[in-house]
């Protein structure tokens, strides 16, 4: 621990040097997934190479998460989370200069270990550092400045991508992670002792780290491979083997990265799979609705920006009143009610045509935006009434790496739904349609099934007449892959519904 009396003195600055942290964090998370088309239009990118620059950010933060709670304990939380801060802040600097997808996907996973490293720390810190009649007020303006900052982020990132090169929405980071790290060196004074009696389970964090890896190989390029191939099914095959090894790790550690005796609590394992299941869907969204703007409705970075604003905005807002209302009413059932206007939200997303139309996209857009932060906040709560208060940091640290996990799948699974679905359908109608496509054009389609390209590039490819046919069998392709992945998200609302039920009748019980 530090010491108390010279942290307390400076809290503001301390608290000052964490939200910039979580500032940086936090934009990143909305950002990136706005420039994800500007960034395969420069480098003509394959969507799972696409999906591979969101997902080892969130693959790093699911292996290493609870490994640096393990690790803050041994060399003390100071250390620890300057070693994140100076990550994520030279990783962002590589990723602003970084010359291909292969870099920047690199710096990515050097962004996403930085991540790992002060996203659960930035909070003890925060508590640390105040009294504890002033920590609900300090956690919420935390929560404050951590919502409000993904609020801003598609707006940010729109005037980034259409003003500046998107190469500014990391380059932006770096100032502030530097600022950020010489608050945190001038006024978080050292830890007084660490622990050295824990351990660092790092077989446990091997065997995770390439178990998930494989399955995360699987799933972001099963729409390239197609469900036949050897590659596929040897990929998921070995990564489960490895992750059974990691079980059987686990299982015999003194200190588990993962208690898995806290999942013999029904409560405990119905509120992860909420979890799970809701930044699943979340991410889906995040990553699919910009490529149906910009790929099929020809929006620009900033339209796009506003438009996801809508339902960020509303998250932003809320976020620091969820706390108090969560307090007054319960969790259980408002938990139930977010849940449900998140389902309500799928069916209106559902609905959306080839042409869009605003009013039902804001309309599902908000409407999911007033569920986020009661999922999120709720879940958290939930855990802090379900754990024993000995295993509440581990219970914590479970929660928040299978959210990663489940915002890894949801991008990896509905992007390549997305290339191996609208690309067969696509094949289908132009069959139908007696349209032949030679393997340049076939080259072209797959660019612009991803965002790569854009509808307006395929002039150079088509003949006039060809493209009068191909254009409405494209966008009609694309929108049955994109409305499958809907139903998916339908589907994971409506168990975790059914789940939250089941949540109220054992709160009663």
């Amino acid at each position: 621990m530090p010491n108390n009396t010279q942290a307390q003195s400076h809290r503001w600055l301390i608290f000052l040097a964490v939200s910039l942290v979580a500032i940086i964090i936090n934009l990143d998370a909305t950002v990136i997934n706005l420039a994800l088309v500007t960034i395969a239009k420069v480098w003509q990118t394959s969507l799972s190479q696409l999906q591979w620059i969101v997902n080892i950010y969130m693959l790093m933060g699911v292996i290493f998460l609870t490994f640096s709670g393990r690790l803050a304990d041994l060399i003390g939380r100071r250390v620890v989370y300057l070693i994140g801060i100076a990550l994520f802040t030279i990783a962002s600097l590589i990723a602003g200069l970084a010359p291909n997808q292969w870099v920047l996907i690199a710096a990515r996973g050097l962004q996403g270990l930085g991540f790992a490293f002060t996203i659960s720390l930035g909070i003890v810190i925060v508590t640390s550092v105040f009294p504890s009649h002033k920590r609900g007020f300090a956690l919420g303006c935390y929560m404050t400045v951590a919502g409000l900052s993904q609020a801003l982020g598609p707006t940010l990132g729109g005037v980034i991508l259409t003003y500046f090169s998107w190469r500014w929405i990391f380059i932006i980071n770096v100032p502030l992670g530097l600022a950020a790290i010489g608050l945190i060196l001038l006024f978080y004074p050292k830890d007084q002792k660490a622990y050295a009696q824990s351990l660092v389970d790092y077989v446990g964090v091997t065997w995770l780290g390439i178990g998930l890896l494989l399955w995360l190989l699987a799933l972001n390029e099963f729409g390239e491979w197609g469900f036949k191939s050897h590659l596929l099914w040897s990929a998921m095959a070995i990564g489960a083997a490895f992750l059974v090894l990691f079980y059987q790790t686990e299982k015999r550690s003194k200190k588990p990265l993962i208690d898995f005796q806290l999942f013999r609590n029904q409560r405990y394992w119905v509120i992860n799979l909420i979890r799970f299941f809701y930044t699943y869907s979340y991410l889906s969204i995040l990553f699919c609705i910009p490529l149906y703007l910009q790929t099929i409705n020809g929006y620009d970075p900033l339209q796009t920006g506003y438009v996801l604003f809508s339902m960020t905005f509303v998250f932003g807002i809320l976020s620091p009143v969820t706390g108090l209302l969560l307090d007054r009413q319960g969790v259980e059932k408002p938990l139930k009610v977010a849940i449900l206007l998140t389902l309500i939200a799928f069916v209106l997303l559902f609905c959306l045509q080839p042409q869009v139309s605003l009013t039902l996209l804001l309309s599902g857009l908000i409407i999911f935006g007033l569920g986020m932060p009661i999922v999120g906040t709720g879940c958290a709560m939930m855990v802090t009434q379900t754990v024993p208060e000995k295993s509440l940091g581990v219970g914590m640290g479970i929660l928040y790496m299978l959210a990663f996990l489940g915002a890894s799948f949801g991008v990896a699974i509905s992007g390549s739904l997305i290339t191996l679905l609208g690309s067969h359908g696509l094949n289908q109608a132009a069959n139908a349609a007696h349209l032949t496509f030679s393997v340049d054009q076939w080259g072209m389609i797959k660019q612009i099934m991803s965002g790569a390209r854009s509808t307006g590039s395929m002039i150079s490819y088509f003949k006039p007449n060809e493209l009068q046919v191909f254009i409405p069998l494209f966008r009609h392709s694309f929108m049955n892959a994109f409305k499958i992945v809907i139903q998916i998200n339908m589907l994971l609302m409506g168990i975790s519904f059914l789940l939250s039920v089941v949540l109220i009748k054992k709160a009663r019980g």
